[in-house]
């Protein structure tokens, strides 16, 4: 499925839970927030496609959706990220911290 097929359907699958996707520059990346009952996902305009899909995506997945339907492209790309966030995680958990020379 093509990045821009994958936005649509990670747009429409927003809106079926009530969350308006919303689009914006600046200097961030994106979020989920709340404004009083409205929920929403921010993203940068100014970001590529692939970065604002992994934000969407992201965001998405804070939320139970197991049972909502989702086309298995959906499901298979949710996964990846997923799984990306978990490789992130695990890599910044086992860096060394770095080493401060002390003066002496």
């Amino acid at each position: 499925m093509k990045d821009e097929q994958l936005f649509e359907e990670l747009s429409n699958l927003a809106d079926r839970m009530g969350i308006e996707i919303v689009t914006g520059r600046g200097d961030f990346n994106g979020g989920y927030c709340r404004v009083r009952e409205d929920k929403r996902i921010v993203l940068n305009k100014h970001n590529l496609l692939v970065t604002q899909l992994r934000v969407l995506a992201r965001n998405l997945m804070q939320f139970d959706l197991s049972n909502m339907y989702l086309l298995p492209a959906i499901r298979e790309f949710l996964e990846q990220v997923s799984q990306e966030n978990e490789t992130e995680l695990n890599s910044e958990i086992t860096e060394e911290p770095s080493r401060v020379e002390e003066d002496g």
